[in-house]
């Protein structure tokens, strides 16, 4: 009996060891296997870690990597080149401000892009654009990416480019196949008004008049899908519109170029305005000379005919007895009036003098402030007249007039200034002198560049209203009652003042005022000599 038992219990323990042994066996083995496939991923974390560490170092632009106290964690080498190529990132406090911009509205959660100036270490200061991004561990530690690019030589060559772009003397307006403006330059800043920041991003139909519009977006969705428009490669002549709404008038050449399957539109302005002005000076002044040769035509061939009425009228007024009153007053109505028209005859004739006008050297200021004085004798004592800039003159000045033509002129500008005010208003005039470039005389009308004399006389009247101003120094226009003025006047001293190569002007806002402007040539010293 007890050998069995023992027996069993020799089995027991057997089998307990072998159980024992297995179990240790089978640990053994699977330990071994754990750490096989510990180091397999240690292996590969290294591994995915050393590609990321290469990743980053050989990325040209500077990666860094900030805790939530702005400490910098990690860097790589471009960043380090950038700022300490040793090796060892030494900044001073206040090397680091520029670089923790933004930080608390980033680190741990958000993004943000912006342009930041940064010195390097050679003290040389660069335009980088940072863009920085927060994130979390596994902690729920907050830190925060950062990556830098060197814009240096981008913004340098951009700004080659909009320096060359903002001194055309054409306005450039660049704009996408949306419509929408994407660079405006400084010609066209100061030919529509805007500032460059006010209208990029907004549709190009922001400088059109009204009438355009519809038109521009038919022109947009035809050429998308043709790719085919007359405009395109030409110039042509349109409107543009004006920040404050006027329009006036543009040259418009318009090109496109596809970028990255993008289409953009170039349209190069040449303002008009200046050019159509001179043109249309130079269309007055050759209608002038027209209508003075056909007025004076007709005028000597009238008074051809009106003066052996008026003779005649007299002799038989003269042989006519005076107790015979009623044929009297009907020979002096009929001497009046052609007295009237004879008077009308002159005013032609001389309108229409083709003769180059008498002049001599004067004083200019002094030969005008002469005819001023002269003319405002004649003027009610109620009316207020001023002048101003007559004696500032350090030397004298001196152009081809004449005196009594000159007064001719001043009095009819002051008499009508005088009628404007109802002989009870206020009449400036203001002497100055100017130098005119060769574009400037082109749009006033003038023959040649130079310095001149510029005399303003405003008064505070009516005004003259702005549907008559073109047409005021066109012979026979008038805006009196019949019998009361010819409009004659402002025709001959239009003509008077061209005689002397000068130009006159007017402008006027109904109800408030108006200004005459006259420019008149000064000589020069070498033509003085002579």
């Amino acid at each position: 009996m007890p050998t069995l038992f023992s027996e069993i219990l020799f089995l027991s323990a057997l089998f307990i060891t072998a159980l024992l042994a297995l179990l240790t066996f089978q640990q053994a083995r699977r330990n071994l296997l754990i750490e096989k496939e510990v180091a397999k991923k240690t292996q590969d974390i290294l591994r995915t870690k050393n590609f990321l560490k290469l990743i980053m170092e050989n990325v040209p632009d500077m990666i860094f990597v900030k805790d939530k106290n702005h400490n910098i964690i990690e860097t790589n080498k471009a960043f380090l080149d950038f700022f300490c190529p040793e090796g060892r990132l030494q900044m001073k406090e206040n090397g680091k401000r520029p670089f923790m911009e933004k930080d608390e509205d980033v680190i741990g959660t958000g993004s943000i892009e912006f342009y930041e100036e940064l010195t390097d270490y050679k003290g040389d200061t660069k335009t980088i654009l940072t863009k920085k991004v927060g994130f979390t561990d596994n902690n729920n530690e907050p830190f925060l990416l950062g990556l830098s690019r060197d814009i240096t030589e981008k913004k340098l060559a951009q700004e080659k480019l909009q320096a060359i772009l903002d001194n055309t003397a054409d306005g450039l307006v660049i704009s996408n196949q949306r419509g929408e403006i994407e660079r405006f330059n400084t010609a066209a800043e100061r030919m529509f008004g805007y500032e460059a920041e006010e209208v990029v991003g907004k549709n190009v139909k922001i400088l059109m008049p009204d009438q355009y519009e519809e038109k521009h977006d038919d022109f947009m969705q035809r050429y998308l899908k043709t790719r085919q428009a007359k405009l395109i490669g030409n110039g042509i002549e349109a409107k543009g519109r004006h920040k404050e709404g006027f329009l006036f008038p543009v040259y418009i050449a318009l090109s496109q170029a596809e970028v990255a399957h993008q289409l953009y539109f170039c349209a190069f302005f040449r303002d008009l305005t200046e050019e159509k002005k001179t043109e249309e000076s130079q269309r007055q002044r050759q209608k002038m000379e027209d209508l003075g040769y056909l007025a004076g035509g007709v005028a000597h061939e009238i008074n051809n005919l009106l003066q052996p009425v008026i003779l005649l009228s007299e002799n038989l007024k003269a042989d006519t007895p005076k107790e015979n009153t009623a044929f009297h007053d009907d020979l002096n109505a009929i001497i009046e009036h052609t007295d009237s028209a004879a008077k009308i005859i002159s005013d032609i004739l001389e309108f229409s003098r083709k003769d180059k006008i008498e002049a001599s050297l004067l004083n200019l200021d002094k030969a005008i402030e002469a005819a001023i004085d002269f003319s405002a004798a004649l003027l009610p004592k109620s009316l207020e007249i001023t002048k101003t800039g007559f004696t500032n003159q350090a030397l004298p000045i001196y152009s081809m007039l004449n005196t009594n033509d000159l007064k001719r002129v001043m009095s009819n500008i002051l008499i009508n200034a005088s009628h404007a005010t109802e002989s009870k208003g206020k009449i400036e005039v203001v002497f100055d002198t100017t130098q005119i470039n060769k574009k400037e005389a082109l749009a006033l009308g003038l023959k040649n560049s130079g310095k001149y004399g510029v005399t303003k006389i405003t008064d505070n009247g009516i005004g003259i209203k702005e549907e008559h101003l073109p047409h005021i120094f066109t012979p026979f226009f008038t805006t009196k009652d019949i019998g009361e003025g010819t409009g004659l006047g402002l025709s001959m001293i239009y003509n008077i003042i061209n005689g002397w190569d000068g130009t006159i002007k007017a402008e006027s806002t109904y109800g408030k005022s108006s200004t005459f402007t006259i420019y008149l040539p000064i000589l020069d010293d070498a033509v003085l000599q002579t």
